[in-house]
């Protein structure tokens, strides 16, 4: 018996180890062409995360906008109103060739190099005007009458701006990882959501809440304040998100914008859900983003995410009363009063 599974042991060993040195051939050719399968698959599931992200962020500026009470306590991002159609530009110039061959297979049309892909976003002027992944060989905004015109073969499509009082721009990144900050460049104030962020967390109360925290930041004037920041190396970094690799530039951005002090952590918790709550979304559900992230997502992939917005029992045990003071209706100022009132 003893010989017989010592034998049937060396067979199997030896038949693993001839599989394991069988190599099946793959051509260059072949090769590309899964790349592209997979570059086409990569780039749908940033449009769906895009469309997914842009509702809640309209939804959130459309009721501060509207809410008078809240516009006392944050600081606008600009005097002028911010003009946005609903309308992402994917510019053909300086994309490999990799995504190029993608972008044609979605497209289902050969492009050009240069020009642009356009994907509308919902609940904006560009849903009902514009067909995913239209592409044109230029555009135009006017000033005076605050519409986007989009110049393709045939034709030019006019698409009328909504105008956003307070006017936070926001952007969708194609990085997997499980992150989302809020930054500043020459032309204003943005957030980052990265696509982790969208995959780990299935409830839009949740991602709500992720997204009111990063406006939060920028609302409350915290960028100003922030220690230590490189904002030349930070408009660097977006110089080289934008115009030539989104994921490179986001890396060297997230590195440098999300120091925060504990302080103004709390307040973007608070602010957050307030403008979660706001705008409709579940804020019980909401303050448990958190939570999710850790009981769903692997820890390696945590890390980043958790180094700078840190997360323990003791902020778990003030987000649920950042829930009861919101429902009572306290503002934040009635809040730092209670608390100095308890201290003296």
């Amino acid at each position: 018996m003893g010989q017989l599974l010592r034998a049937s042991t060396i067979f199997l060993l030896t038949f693993l180890f001839a599989c394991a040195q069988i190599q099946v051939p793959v051509t260059k050719e072949e090769k590309i062409e899964a790349q592209v399968e997979i570059a086409v698959q990569e780039w749908k599931s940033w449009y769906n995360d895009y469309r997914r992200v842009a509702p809640i962020v309209y939804r959130i500026l459309r009721a501060l906008a509207s809410t008078d009470s809240i516009k006392e306590e944050i600081k606008k991002p600009s005097k002028n109103i911010g003009w946005d159609d609903g309308v992402r530009r994917i510019e053909l110039k300086g994309q490999n060739t990799i995504d190029h061959k993608a972008l044609e297979i979605i497209a289902k049309r050969k492009l050009p190099d240069n020009g642009y892909l356009l994907i509308p976003l919902p609940t904006m002027p560009a849903e009902s005007a514009i067909r995913p992944w239209t592409w044109v060989k230029e555009f135009k905004f006017s000033e005076k009458d605050h519409i986007f015109t989009y110049i393709t073969e045939d034709e030019e499509i006019e698409v009328p701006a909504e105008g956003f009082p307070i006017w936070i721009r926001f952007f969708v990144s194609r990085l997997r990882e499980i992150n989302a900050y809020a930054a500043q460049d020459k032309n204003g104030y943005f957030i980052v959501i990265h696509r982790g962020i969208c995959q780990f967390l299935p409830d839009d109360n949740q991602l709500a809440f992720v997204i009111g925290h990063e406006m939060a930041h920028i609302l409350r004037g915290h960028l100003g304040k922030v220690k230590g920041v490189n904002l030349l190396a930070g408009i660097l970094g977006l110089s080289v998100a934008i115009f030539v690799s989104p994921d490179l530039g986001n890396i060297i951005y997230g590195g440098i914008m999300a120091k925060y002090s504990k302080g103004q952590e709390k307040e973007a918790d608070f602010f957050g859900l307030c403008f979660t709550h706001l705008a409709g979304y579940d804020i019980e559900i909401a303050s448990k983003a958190f939570i999710t992230l850790g009981s769903s997502a692997p820890p390696s992939e945590l890390e980043q995410f958790f180094s700078t917005h840190p997360y323990d029992a003791e902020r778990r045990a003030y987000l649920k009363k950042v829930v009861k003071w919101i429902k009572e209706g306290k503002t934040w100022h009635h809040i730092i009063e209670e608390i100095k009132g308890e201290r003296s």
